[in-house]
């Protein structure tokens, strides 16, 4: 799915990368590449933010 939009919308993307990576390394580059940020957040609030999984956990 997202690579259809990424297409339609002629965002180029970068070649996959064909190497092996291990579960524990995957897990630490999501985390580290996860951004927990909403439009009417102060800096403290996002500041504050980075140590927590989840954001908004009562959407169902």
């Amino acid at each position: 799915v997202v690579r259809s939009i990424l297409d339609s919308n002629t965002v180029n993307r970068p070649a996959a990368n064909a190497t092996a990576v291990s579960k524990t390394d995957l897990g630490r580059k999501i985390s580290r590449g996860t951004f927990y940020i909403s439009c009417w957040m102060t800096r403290a609030q996002i500041d504050a933010m980075k140590s927590q999984k989840v954001m908004f956990d009562d959407l169902r």
